[in-house]
């Protein structure tokens, strides 16, 4: 079982120690986020109650990615703008 499966199972299980408490502030919950703006196309959004909980390992997995990923874009912006070539082939009106 992986530390982030074990760490949710955790949580569940405190969870249901009061199940009652926890059902309460679900439902408060849901309903703050009806009357809020975290809404698409007039729809609220959807939450989880069990939150995701990740690792500190995961955490640093994430972060190296963000990190590569935010270099590839700046990368593409960078010959978006510099090279008129390169816009051509992303010009999407072409379709």
């Amino acid at each position: 079982m992986s530390e982030t499966t074990r760490l949710t199972n955790e949580y569940i299980e405190i969870t249901k120690q009061d199940i009652e408490a926890h059902e309460r502030t679900a439902k408060e919950a849901n309903e703050y986020i009806r009357n809020s703006t975290a809404q698409y196309h007039g729809r609220c959004v959807k939450a989880l109650y069990v939150p995701k909980i990740f690792t500190g390992r995961e955490e640093r997995i994430f972060s190296d990615l963000v990190s590569t990923m935010c270099g590839i874009f700046y990368k593409v912006m960078d010959a978006y703008a510099k090279d008129k070539d390169y816009r051509r082939l992303l010009d999407s009106s072409r379709s």
